[in-house]
Order: structure tokens, then sequence, then C-alpha cells
């Protein structure tokens, strides 16, 4: 979990400025070529350590252990005598430190090399010969429609990878999404843009919950207005009791015995008129026996504090690095979602939108894109717009106690700055591409400047 092994890194690859360039991936071979020393060397070392722990927990705890289990079984075979006692080999033979230590840098070299193997195949482009994998289909760009609207968050990221991909390298595949406009629900353009601008909108509802207070768990007065209701069909509900009441007892046990019942049934209902009393000779009793410091360290304002800055103490350490809720880790679940993160699928969905809307200047025959331009600028600055605001005024937790927030340093997050770095660049390229065609895309002048000055154009 420390090192994040689940992680499978993916991106766009390198491609040069212009679109129609061929992107240039990294065969897995050589990642692992590159990857192996490191590895070896982390193996190594790992193993090390274990082999040194295990010289001293082994003889000192284990050894006794493993022998007690061993004999238990071995009974469920053999006639073993109760008396039986370990081995006496020593605990340091070199048979034994010999087994310990290539034992744990096998397993090591196993777990590395698996999850690298993994890692280096698995991250690999959704491409069949340089081709997208959809190319082979009869329809190819249903089969990529599908896929942008699957649940599993497997195949959706695939898929808008292969999205982006496209909308970057393959001229002939970006001219059929502007033509195709008479599929069953709606253009191939117009879905597209549904997918794409979804992921935009659920980053928007994760932090609108965030800024946004719960609703108050009360109801209201109507403010006296009156309110007409049905005419009632039956007879109002009786609100009698259901149960008998018991009889009054007829002799001395019985009137003991009810009066004890009552007494006992009343306790802890309601307040009773001793229990003014009560309290009264209760604070006397305290304030004889406790000075005024002594009470007010048993207040239990006073008990939090005090405990709050046990905790921090112990958050300062090491030990506490897994009871830190920090920052850039909040901040994280927050704009790309948890448990699982949406980094890639949110890039490749910005990036696939931004591209497509600038290649349709001279591709979209049928004007299809024109249209929707607006909107596409509108969500992108919107979103930087949210993004800033959530960053400058998302609460710290308590226990991040190593937090600097002397000039904003402690919140500027890596990863939502190049979300940010991104969407600003995709919407600045639409503004250089789209500008001069404001005015005839009825975009107002107020939303231009705000786009230019989302992204830090001159808005003059």
């Amino acid at each position: 979990m420390y090192y994040d092994y689940g992680q499978i890194p993916v991106h766009l690859g390198h491609a040069d400025e212009q679109q129609g360039k061929p992107i240039k991936f990294q065969p897995a071979e050589e990642i692992l070529k590159q990857e192996l020393s490191k590895s070896f060397v982390f193996t190594v070392l790992s193993a090390g350590a274990v082999f040194g722990c295990t010289l001293v927990a082994y003889p000192l705890f284990l050894r006794q252990i493993a022998w007690n289990w061993s004999l238990w079984f071995a009974r469920l075979v053999w006639n073993v005598p109760r008396s039986a006692e370990p081995a006496t080999i020593p605990p340091y033979h070199y048979l034994l430190l010999w087994r310990t230590l290539t034992a744990s840098v096998l397993l090591m070299c196993l777990w590395q090399l698996s999850n690298l193997a993994f890692t280096a195949y698995v991250s690999q482009p959704p491409l069949k010969r340089g081709k997208p994998l959809t190319s082979e289909s009869r329809d190819p760009n249903a089969s990529l429609l599908n896929g942008l609207k699957s649940k599993k968050n497997l195949v959706k990221t695939n898929s808008f990878w292969e999205l982006a991909l496209i909308s970057i390298s393959d001229e002939a595949r970006r001219k059929t999404m502007y033509l195709e406009y008479d599929r069953k629900d709606g253009s191939t353009w117009s879905q597209i843009l549904q997918a794409c601008l979804a992921v935009v909108e659920d980053i928007n509802t994760r932090l609108i919950d965030t800024q946004t207070p719960p609703p108050e768990m009360s109801v209201k007065q109507n403010n006296g207005i009156a309110v007409k209701s049905l005419p009632r069909l039956s007879a109002p509900l009786k609100v009698d009791p259901i149960l008998l009441s018991s009889p009054k007892p007829k002799n001395n046990r019985g009137r003991a015995e009810a009066s004890i019942g009552s007494f006992a049934k009343s306790i802890g209902q309601s307040p009773s008129k001793d229990s003014g009393a009560l309290v009264k000779g209760v604070k006397i009793v305290r304030d004889k026996t406790l000075t005024q410091e002594h009470q007010r360290a048993l207040q239990p304002e006073h008990l939090e504090s005090v405990t709050k800055n046990a905790l921090t103490q112990i958050l300062n350490f090491p030990v506490g690095f897994p009871f830190r809720q920090t920052f850039d880790r909040r901040a994280n679940a927050k704009v790309f979602g948890s448990p699982t993160s949406e980094m890639e699928l949110i890039s490749f969905a910005i990036n696939s939108l931004a591209h497509l809307a600038v290649a349709a200047i001279k591709e979209d025959s049928m004007g299809q894109v024109s249209k929707d331009i607006g909107l596409i600028m509108r969500n992108f600055g919107n979103l930087i717009a949210r993004i800033k605001t959530f960053m400058n005024q998302f609460p710290v937790h308590w226990t991040d106690v190593h937090f600097q927030a002397t000039a904003g340093g402690g919140r500027h997050v890596r990863n939502v700055d190049l979300l940010l770095d991104q969407l600003q660049t995709a919407l600045k390229r639409i503004i250089e591409g789209y500008g001069k065609y404001a005015r005839d895309m009825n975009l107002g002048a107020e939303e231009m400047k705000a786009a230019r000055m989302a992204v830090g154009l001159p808005t003059a």
C-alpha cells in the first residue's frame, strides 16, 4: 500500500504539438530492461532487511511456536511422545541462515518481477499493429461509443484512451466521427461530447458536495399558509390505551409489589421531585473534595483538548504516518474520486474533447462541432474556477500536522496542478482556434473575456 503497487501508469505518449503526427510509446520490453536493475536492488535490500529481522525474531519468538504447531500436526499421523523438544541444531546454523536468505530473495524476486511484468504489459496503449483496437470492428465508432458508456472502469478508461489517440493522430478516423449523424442515440459527435462532459460534470458534483453544507434535519413551518386537506373517508383513529389497566391490589403484599414496581419504572423516565436536591448534594460534595483546578481539568472541553494534544504528538512521529489525513490525499480523493482515482480517465476526456474541437475547424464539413464550442468553453472555464476555489477553501484536517500553509505552499497538490494545466491548455487551444469566429457562434464578449482570464490570455 505504501508503494502503491496497484497503480498502472497510462499516458498519451510522446507526440509533437501538431495533430496528425504519430505517437511514440515505449515498448514493454524496454520498460522491463530499464526497471529490472532497480527492482533487483530493491529486492536484495528488502530480503536483507527481512533476514536481519529473522536473526532476532525467529529464535526468540517464532521457533517454539513453529515447533508446537508442527508437533501437533505430526501427532495426527505418527506416535510422537509428549516430552519431545525442538531439535538440538543451534538457531543460527549455517544451513538455516542460507535457506532463510535464499527463500527471502527468491520470494521477493517473484513478487517484484510479476508486478513489473504485469504493469509493463497492461500499461501499453489500446493499439493493434499501430491502429486503434476498434478499427477491426464492423462498426468501429459504435464499438468505441459502447466502451465510453461502459460502467466498468477498466473498459471505460481504455476507451477514452483510444479516443484520445484517435483525436490526436488518426485523421481518417476523426473525419468519420464528424460525418456520422444518423445514429439511434444521436450523432457520433454528440455522444462523444456527452460522454466527455459527463466526466467533467462528475468532478463538479464531487466539489459541490464538499462546498455545500448538508440540509438541516428539521421540518420548517409553513409560515401560516393554510393547506387544504382531502375529506376524511373514515373515523379518526382511537387514542385510548389498547391494554386493560391492571386491577387494584386487594392485600398488603399486592400493594407493596405495586409500589415497588411503579418506583422502578419511574427511575430514568422523568425527573422526580428529589432530583434537584440530589444534584445539589453532588455539587456540594464535588466542591468540598475537588479544587477549582481539578474541576476545570475534568471538564469535557479540557479533556478533549488534552487528548487532541497527545494524539498530535504521536502523529508527529513516523508511527503516526498511516493515521494522518494529509491535504494532498484528501484533495486528490475529492477531485479525482475515491476509492479508485479517475485521473487518467479525466485527462483523456479533456484532451480528446480539445483536439476534436480544434480539428473540426478544417475537418467538420457538416458544422456539428461549432454549435457546441460555447458549451465546451463554459464547462472548462467553470471547472477551472471551481477547482481553484476548492483548493483555496478546502479545510485542513487536524491530523495533518506537517501541513505548510505559508504562502499557500501546502495547498499546491501535484496531480491537481497537472489537471489545471491540462484544462487551461485545452481551453487555450479552443480560444485560439475559434476566437475569430466568436461572433458567428453567438459567444458573448463577457464569455470570451472570462475564458481568456481563466487561461491567462490578454482580454483586450
